[in-house]
């Protein structure tokens, strides 16, 4: 009976780091990618948000805030102005102000202060510390104007 009982134990111990060698080398080629259906739908709506909005990539998100109406074309011209040194630079794909969407979700309820995107383009490399500096350029630029 003793010896039955080793057997089962050792078998099991054997099986279990067999299993364990198993998932170490299996596991990395393991992934989900195979598994969504390029025509479901939530393939679909990630598709069309990579599209519009560059889902996925990195941005800055600035907000500005006027002390008067955003409708105001001075402010405009200041917004647009503080921007110039990323809308001039080819790694950032777009620049989304409300005036560049006409979305006046862009802008705050009081209509004194609003926001900006810049959308680093596909494949472009901005580091943590370009992203400073930008902010930075940004940053000056608005207190300037």
């Amino acid at each position: 009976m003793a010896a039955h009982r080793r057997l089962v134990a050792v078998v099991s111990l054997m099986s279990l780091v067999v299993a364990i060698i198993g998932i170490v080398l299996i596991s990395p080629n393991l992934s989900a990618d195979g598994f969504v259906s390029e025509q479901a739908e939530s393939a679909r709506v990630d598709e069309a948000l990579a599209r519009e909005f560059g889902h996925g990539s990195d941005s800055l998100v600035f907000l500005f805030d006027a002390n008067r109406l955003v409708s105001d074309p001075a402010v405009q011209r200041a917004v647009e102005g503080a921007l110039a040194p990323i809308t001039a630079d080819a790694r950032f794909g777009r620049v989304l102000t409300t005036w560049s969407t006409g979305d006046p979700r862009m802008v705050s309820e009081t209509g004194t202060a609003t926001y900006a995107v810049a959308v680093v383009a596909p494949g472009a490399d901005v580091d943590d510390a370009e992203f400073e500096r930008f902010t930075g350029l940004v940053t000056d630029g608005a207190e300037t104007n």
